[in-house]
């Protein structure tokens, strides 16, 4: 979830789905690619003991795909 090739082949992003990160630092750089422009969410996110960025970047064709992996996982509701 946190790698290029990964979040290439399953949502079709051109920049991991996630970014671990450690909480002290400065979020509002981390958030940032390296030209400068927004990837992922100001909100850091905490599983498993790892603290993570979410991309807020996403395209019309990788909703389906991600409809598609969320309903995959061990849940009780679909999302649509």
């Amino acid at each position: 979830m946190c790698t290029l090739d990964w979040s290439k082949k399953t949502f079709k992003l051109y920049f991991p789905f996630m970014k671990v990160v450690n909480p002290s630092d400065n979020i509002d750089l981390l958030k940032r690619d390296s030209r400068g422009n927004n990837r992922y969410w100001n909100k850091v996110f905490t599983f498993n003991e790892r603290t993570v960025l979410i991309t807020s970047e996403w395209y019309k064709e990788s909703k389906p795909l991600f409809i598609s992996w969320f309903n995959s996982l061990a849940c009780t509701n679909g999302v649509s």
